[in-house]
């Protein structure tokens, strides 16, 4: 039962987060919170095996579940004002706040499928991914 709590309350707030316009010093803060209450979220971090889920950490997309996506590709979205770690995310909102584009740790950007219905979200991450700093 507790833990149910903790994952409304995360699913609170990172909703809420966009709305908030959170420091950056409150969203790391609250994503180590999410880290320590889960090992597993760092443990899966750069094994490229595919096995992490939407929310855990990565160093590439290799390290992100795309089945657990549940439709459109996992990429490994950048963190704002982080060079070391990246967040899985679902390719179409690899711009929600705290994340700032896809495709960290990866050699070229990710390509956002016709049948993601995300229109527009390739030129984002192209341009994003260009002007990469990690």
């Amino acid at each position: 039962m507790v833990s149910m709590k903790f994952t409304a309350a995360a699913v609170l707030s990172m909703l809420l987060a966009p709305v908030l316009a959170l420091s950056p010093e409150v969203m790391e803060r609250q994503i180590e919170e999410r880290q320590a209450a889960d090992p597993q979220n760092m443990a899966g971090a750069g094994n490229g095996a595919g096995s992490q889920f939407i929310g855990g950490a990565c160093k590439s997309s290799a390290d992100c579940d795309v089945a657990a996506s549940r439709g459109p590709p996992a990429t490994c979205a950048r963190l704002a004002g982080r060079t070391d770690i990246g967040q899985c995310s679902g390719i179409c909102v690899s711009f929600a706040a705290p994340k700032a584009g896809a495709g960290f740790g990866d050699s070229s950007p990710p390509t956002v499928p016709a049948s993601a219905n995300c229109p527009g979200e390739q030129a984002k991450i192209n341009a994003a991914f260009g002007k990469k700093k990690f």
